[in-house]
């Protein structure tokens, strides 16, 4: 069974998954869903953002526990920098709606909240963008925080199910990797940090129950 979790264990099984049949390609994705689900401290992290440049910010967090699906935390921001129109049509957030959210502007107490949350905590995120650009806002927004605002230890685990569907590049849609093993995928839900939450949680949770039911209870 696979037992290291870290990413570099995670790169190294991509690795090792290349060439391989279906089977065990979903046996190795499978036993790290397991291994994740058997850690308590596990939290998946969502962002919207106002674009994908270096000047962008993220105007929705969200934070849920793998182990349950309970929301951890979401918050709205209004940002400092203009919403790409790019942007604002795959998540339908402009400043209007922001503000019926109950946006405010990102402040030290948010990344101090955030930070103590998410301490001492596995981070799963969908891609490194989420990582970046919670840094990045804030960087972009000029609060005083320590070098390191949220979590020490990220798990991006997008490149594990692109390896799975045997793609190119270490890239592959969330909403792709769910309909591919049957999760059904609610229309305009999608892009909302909360529900990419869920998704990657149902994600998860789908490929341990495969790995539990077709390799542990074959063993």
């Amino acid at each position: 069974m696979i037992t290291d979790i870290t990413q570099d264990g995670l790169d190294y099984n991509i690795k090792q998954m290349k060439g391989t049949d279906i089977e065990t390609r979903l046996a190795k994705v499978g036993a790290v869903c397991y291994i994740l689900e058997q850690v308590l401290n596990v939290l998946l992290v969502d962002t919207e953002t106002t674009g994908v440049g270096k000047s962008d910010q993220i105007i929705e967090l969200a934070i849920l526990r793998l182990a349950d699906g309970v929301t951890v935390t979401q918050q709205y921001f209004l940002p400092t920098v203009q919403i790409n129109p790019h942007a604002l049509a795959v998540h339908g957030l402009d400043r209007t709606a922001l503000r019926m959210h109950g946006a405010k502007a990102m402040s030290a107490d948010d990344v101090q909240a955030v930070s103590l949350l998410c301490k001492g905590r596995i981070l799963v995120q969908w891609s490194t963008f989420d990582k970046k650009m919670w840094h990045q806002t804030v960087e972009q927004t000029g609060i005083q925080v320590p070098s390191q605002p949220i979590g020490d230890y990220w798990l991006d685990i997008m490149p594990l199910f692109a390896a799975l569907w045997e793609k190119d590049k270490p890239r592959i849609k969330l909403i792709e990797a769910c309909r591919n093993v049957g999760i059904v995928v609610e229309d305009g839900l999608a892009h909302s940090a909360t529900y990419d939450c869920l998704l990657m949680q149902k994600l998860i949770a789908h490929h341990s129950d495969w790995y539990n039911s077709h390799v542990l209870q074959r063993a």
